[in-house]
């Protein structure tokens, strides 16, 4: 009879302990509650946990330095918890920030500051970063190099570089970019162009921002432009604004000054020009290992200056490590209105270009 009882409290308690405490369960709340000031923790939606160092979230995208499997990039919406050891630094839609200890679980922020305890909406962040960011975490640095050298029956020689530089935080965008491209045959030179953009951003929500200023220098003798300067300023929206996909659009008014390499006699080589700018930039994660970057400017001015002229830079990369790509670019250029060498040639209205290259990614 005692046996008989003992094996019916014995089953009771086994049960209740299978239902509160499910077989291969990780309890890891009560150490977490208690403050961990060594590791952060992620949970993620499948229930797995996670140990390292929280380094940034931008773009809807995690980056995590595991303490297992190294530096990885977690999709923001793959995350249910969040607990880290050290503050952090949170920046929302109404452009204000919050720093603290953070502990997210499910749709609300916690932080806890020196002075007080604060929630965030999950809705609401825009990024997160450590609570002392180290300058260098907000610039990114690409180069490309490609070649092609002949020998023997023909000497011939291609050269092409692209380089950008960017500097991004939650409100801000600061943008440099390069191309350059020279080829001679039988020490004929056949190509010397070279394109310089830049430009500042500020952002008033997460998809509003203005362009302040953006500057322009391109020079091509083969379409004739000695030099070519172009200043603008412009309002800029994200149209588009998801994990993998974003696409900028801006536009606004623009001032030209253009520098003819050769004018027939009696022409003035110089002609400035006030007129208006638009531009649309798609930059499109295909794959984890592929992008795709593309731009498009086209600008009006008088037709003394060229009238309108485009651009257009479409770019693969294809990752081959954490820091080394390969690029293919095709390059489109059009004057509606070239102007005419001292010799009375018209140069072509399009010029077309593809660029094959090695990146590397800082």
């Amino acid at each position: 009879m005692v046996i008989r009882k003992f094996n019916c409290f014995f089953l009771i308690l086994l049960t209740y302990c299978c239902l509160t405490y499910p077989i291969g369960a990780q309890v890891f709340s009560p150490i977490l509650d208690s403050g961990d000031d060594e590791w952060d923790w992620i949970k993620l939606d499948s229930g797995e946990w996670l140990k390292g160092e929280l380094r940034v979230m931008y773009e809807e995208e995690v980056e995590f330095d595991s303490d297992h499997f190294g530096v990885i990039t977690i999709d923001w919406e793959d995350i249910e918890e969040i607990h880290t050891a050290s503050p952090q630094m949170i920046r929302t839609n109404n452009r204000t920030s919050v720093v603290g200890k953070l502990k997210l679980k499910g749709q609300t922020a916690t932080l806890s500051t020196q002075s007080d305890i604060e929630e965030v909406d999950r809705k609401d962040i825009v990024s997160i970063a450590s609570g002392e960011p180290r300058e260098r975490d907000s610039w990114n640095v690409k180069f490309s190099f490609g070649s092609n050298v002949r020998s023997g029956n023909i000497e011939q020689a291609d050269y092409s570089a692209k380089a950008t530089l960017q500097r991004r935080t939650a409100l801000t965008r600061l943008y440099w970019d390069y191309t350059g491209n020279y080829s001679f045959t039988e020490e004929i030179e056949t190509a010397n162009s070279h394109r310089s953009n830049g430009y500042f951003d500020y952002f008033f929500s997460k998809r509003f921002f203005v362009r302040p200023l953006s500057a322009e220098y391109f020079r091509d003798p083969f379409q004739n432009i000695s030099h070519r300067q172009t200043y603008s300023a412009s309002l800029g929206y994200t149209i588009i604004d998801k994990k993998d996909l974003q696409v900028d659009i801006t536009g606004g008014p623009s001032w030209q000054k253009i520098q003819y390499q050769d004018v027939l006699p009696g022409e003035d080589p110089s002609k400035s020009s006030v007129g208006g700018i638009i531009t649309a930039v798609i930059d499109w994660e295909v794959t984890d290992w592929m992008d795709f970057i593309g731009t498009y400017r086209a600008q009006y001015a008088s037709d003394e200056a060229g009238g309108i002229t485009s651009h257009s830079d479409s770019t693969l990369e294809i990752e081959v490590t954490d820091n080394i790509d390969l690029n293919f670019s095709f390059i489109w250029d059009r004057m509606n209105n070239p102007v005419a060498d001292e010799n009375g040639t018209i140069p072509k209205k399009d010029d077309f270009r593809v660029i094959f290259g090695v990146g590397l990614d800082l």
